[in-house]
């Protein structure tokens, strides 16, 4: 398996931290009993004397083959998936730790800690090797587990930015007082000065609510809320050719609906706010 080119100096000191804990933990006595039992399971495993043997083959410089590697792989994958015990998951991050080193320094999010950030790269690298496919004719182990681990973070991150453009989208909007129907409601805001947020804005609307809500409530949500546009101007462009009394009424009912629909739409989004 491929090393990452950093050096440990180079990583965030929770990962040194993380690695000198993961070592005191994964060598102690008190789990030989669990890997002399998985050698017993697992033939690529067998040849070694301990888990430090083992880990070592994983190293650049062990001469190892890439057979060799790809079997101690999915060997430890293998336990880690089968196995209830802690000492698997320890092995396996220790494993992967300077691999998770290089994906960790391409991290970065001014909304989440660093320490999050590290906490949400080891749980989802744990998560991907427990769905791993490692079943008879699977290869290139290792290099499935990193680049589904990394493709997996990123999306999670990309979520969180996400939820705060949608937060900073519709955060007033679904707070705002309803108590007065009769006026035009001044509160609304105005379009991003930045039309591709605007777009990304009704984009995460459309998808997180989806067919929960009717969907001309949706679009009347999506137009005036988050693109600005002013009421009776929504309202000329779906109903051009409205009599001025026809006109009054589908104004006064537009406004009904748009209070209906940002009543609803804080129950459905509710679920989508993710406490930090």
């Amino acid at each position: 398996m491929p090393r990452s080119t950093r050096s440990d100096v180079s990583w965030p000191t929770t990962f040194a931290t993380i690695k000198a804990h993961l070592r005191r933990e994964v060598f102690a006595a008190r789990n030989v009993p669990l890997f002399a039992a998985a050698q017993d399971r697992q033939p690529a495993l067998a040849p070694y004397p301990g888990i430090e043997a083992v880990l070592g083959v994983l190293t650049d410089d062990s001469g190892a083959s890439a057979t060799t590697r790809e079997g101690v792989v999915r060997a430890l994958v293998e336990e880690y998936q089968q196995g209830s015990a802690t000492f698997w998951s320890g092995v396996l991050v220790l494993s992967f730790l300077p691999l998770l080193g290089a994906i960790r320094m391409r991290l970065s999010d001014t909304g989440i800690p660093d320490d999050e950030l590290t906490s949400m790269l080891l749980t989802t690298f744990l998560d991907t090797a427990s769905q791993l496919d490692v079943g008879h004719g699977a290869r290139l182990t290792a290099l499935r587990l990193r680049q589904q681990t990394a493709r997996r973070i990123f999306e999670a991150i990309n979520s969180e930015r996400n939820q705060r453009d949608f937060d900073q989208a519709f955060g007033a909007a679904l707070h705002v007082s309803l108590d007065d129907e009769d006026c035009e409601w001044m509160g609304c805001p105005r379009a991003f000065e930045d039309p591709e947020v605007t777009e990304l804005a009704v984009g995460l609307l459309h998808r997180w609510v989806g067919t929960r809500l009717d969907p001309a409530y949706l679009d009347l949500v999506a137009e005036t809320v988050v693109r600005g546009v002013r009421l009776w101007d929504y309202l000329d462009s779906v109903y051009p050719d409205l009599p001025l009394a026809a006109r009054i009424r589908t104004y006064q009912r537009l406004k009904r609906q748009r209070t209906r629909a940002l009543e609803r739409l804080r129950v459905l989004l509710a679920g989508r706010r993710v406490p930090k």
